[in-house]
């Protein structure tokens, strides 16, 4: 029977990890992408305001929210993938408590 582990990561931690030249650039380049379009969202928003309407620009506001949460959730799963790949950047990542790992029970009753 295999055990099972729960993994969470600090997402804020995350994105500094993102931000750094820790990872490859096949990862930076995804997140790069994303706080881009995160970033002109508010002054898309503006604009919509502005020149279309209200609803639109509240619609676009309100996504942005979504968005932020989305690219923070991606720089932790890359992350993690590239310390699945690279075994002294997984360790570097436990030293600076980037993930909080803890064993899964299985439910009673289920067979493993």
């Amino acid at each position: 029977m295999a055990k099972q582990i729960s993994v969470r990561a600090n997402l804020s931690l995350a994105l500094h990890v993102m931000n750094g030249n820790y990872v490859p650039m096949r990862y930076r380049a995804a997140h790069i992408f994303w706080t881009w379009v995160w970033l002109l969202m508010f002054p898309a928003a503006l604009v919509l305001g502005i020149w279309y309407s209200c609803w639109a620009a509240l619609l676009c506001f309100m996504a942005t929210g979504a968005v932020k949460a989305g690219f923070k959730q991606s720089a932790a799963e890359f992350i993690l993938e590239h310390a699945l790949e690279n075994e002294a950047f997984y360790d570097a990542m436990l030293k600076v408590n980037m993930f909080h790992i803890t064993p899964v029970q299985p439910a009673r009753g289920v067979a493993a």
